[in-house]
């Protein structure tokens, strides 16, 4: 892009004041890094909303097996006696 830039205003007479394929060329280019950093930002957001989302399962998993521990360790349905 900046070769093309270059090639223009070598082709174009110089003047002191700012001319209408600057201006083009300035918006093309904020066009494409604009473009590539919303692609950076919504790929940062998708990966983190997925990561979220396992962490949370992981931490459903976690908290079902602890619940089915302290289910075992309740059962009032055993016989078993406890010296003191």
């Amino acid at each position: 892009m900046a070769t093309q830039t270059s090639g223009i205003n070598a082709s174009l007479p110089p003047v002191s004041y700012t001319k209408a394929i600057d201006v083009w060329t300035g918006v093309c280019l904020t066009f494409v890094f604009g473009a590539l950093l919303e692609f950076a930002l919504v790929n940062y957001a998708s990966r983190s909303d997925i990561h979220r989302e396992n962490m949370k399962k992981k931490r459903r998993d976690l908290e079902q097996a602890s619940m089915d521990a302290q289910s075992d360790l309740l059962d009032t349905d055993s016989n078993a006696t406890f010296a003191m």
